[in-house]
């Protein structure tokens, strides 16, 4: 089977997952804070990458690991941004933030690179896709449907994981993809749990009920361990211009679950701007 399509499969796939998680740590939130969901996810995703390939790659090399560590770093910085601008904003407006992630990246790496990674056509997409989540963002009432800070923090989120896709196009190919994987969130749960350390927070079982831990469970292995393998594969074979512009689904299968979980309404506007 070719593997471009099975790359393209498994960015769809990825995506769809994706789509889901702004609603379910919506919901997730209501019972834990952002903080406290992530050193749980986070812990979930690590132990399930360990348990499905128990294998450890004992060869030290320095130059390698930095790059683990800042693509980890990033991850990190990702789900934090990330996590509390759901918190501060509409689940919607998250997603549609996020979708400008291939943009961003096609700016971020023509500046690292010194070489334009636009064509006419990109161009002429990334405009479009602009001019939709414009629509779906003010959503007919002028800035009412934006919320400031939630949405920069959306926005610095989306900056965070394009660094982690360049800094993950730098890791060896060689390197099984679940080894690969388990590294990135090995360093990004030093990084949260040194975060969490400073925070002063504390994780109590008190807010662990059956929809918690379901939705943690899910978030952690299916959404974390499960969909950045296959995303990883996805990058390693496509490379991070072409697998990130699959994000640009991510809004509209957002506000397909926004609608049927959370029951925000899918006005005119978000459906043409979607």
């Amino acid at each position: 089977m070719n593997k471009h399509f099975v790359a393209y499969f498994f960015a769809t796939v990825t995506v769809i997952i994706w789509g889901s998680t702004f609603v379910i740590t919506k919901v997730l939130l209501d019972y834990v804070t952002p903080l406290q969901l992530l050193v749980l996810r986070y812990f979930v995703v690590v132990v399930f990458l360990i348990i499905i390939y128990p294998k450890f790659n004992v060869k030290f090399d320095k130059k390698r690991e930095v790059v683990f560590m800042l693509s980890g770093i990033s991850l990190s910085l990702y789900f934090i941004f990330e996590n509390n601008a759901i918190n501060n904003t509409y689940a919607s407006n998250v997603s549609l933030i996020i979708a400008t992630i291939p943009l961003q990246t096609s700016i971020i790496k023509s500046i690292i690179h010194k070489n334009s990674f636009f064509t006419k056509i990109g161009f002429i997409g990334v405009i479009i896709s602009y001019i939709g989540v414009s629509i779906i963002v003010v959503d007919g009432n002028g800035l009412s449907g934006v919320k400031f800070i939630g949405d920069l923090l959306a926005f610095i989120a989306a900056i965070s994981f394009v660094f982690y896709s360049v800094f993950l196009e730098k890791t060896d190919n060689d390197i099984h993809i679940i080894v690969k994987t388990r590294k990135i969130f090995i360093y990004g749960f030093i990084i949260m749990f040194i975060y969490y350390l400073i925070s002063g927070e504390k994780v109590t079982f008190e807010m662990l009920n059956g929809q918690v831990i379901l939705g943690v469970l899910y978030l952690g292995i299916v959404a974390s361990g499960l969909a950045f393998i296959i995303w990883n594969q996805s990058v390693k074979w496509m490379g991070s211009i072409k697998t990130n512009i699959f994000t640009y689904l991510v809004p509209v299968i957002t506000l397909i679950f926004s609608f049927l979980i959370l029951h925000e309404i899918i006005t005119i506007y978000k459906l043409l701007g979607g």
